[in-house]
């Protein structure tokens, strides 16, 4: 069992890892965010991911070991990617307004 974790999971583990990176920096400064903007974003950037994801892996630009995932696709694109665009979706907005509020003071 442990080969099968070994082999299969290190890209869910760096995704993972940068998660929880970001949430725990978010904890730390205590972050509010306005969740009907977050879904909004994550959305777009879903749809996008989506898009230009399957259009770089079919181009061969980009290639995955899939035996390194969790074997969860939507198109070519590993569950993986999916990670960073909620993370992006999530944190980015965050440091947008934390930079547009230290602007005005």
């Amino acid at each position: 069992m442990e080969a099968i974790a070994e082999k299969m999971m290190t890209y869910t583990y760096m995704s993972l890892a940068v998660t929880v990176v970001v949430v725990l920096i978010m904890i730390l400064w205590r972050a509010r965010l306005d969740w009907k903007k977050v879904a909004y974003v994550f959305m777009i950037l879903f749809v996008a991911t989506i898009v230009f994801d399957n259009l770089i892996i079919g181009a061969g630009l980009v290639d995955y070991d899939y035996e390194k995932t969790l074997g969860i696709k939507i198109g070519l694109a590993p569950i993986e990617d999916f990670f960073y665009t909620l993370v992006v979706a999530i944190f980015v907005p965050y440091l947008w307004e934390k930079g547009t509020r230290r602007g005005k003071r």
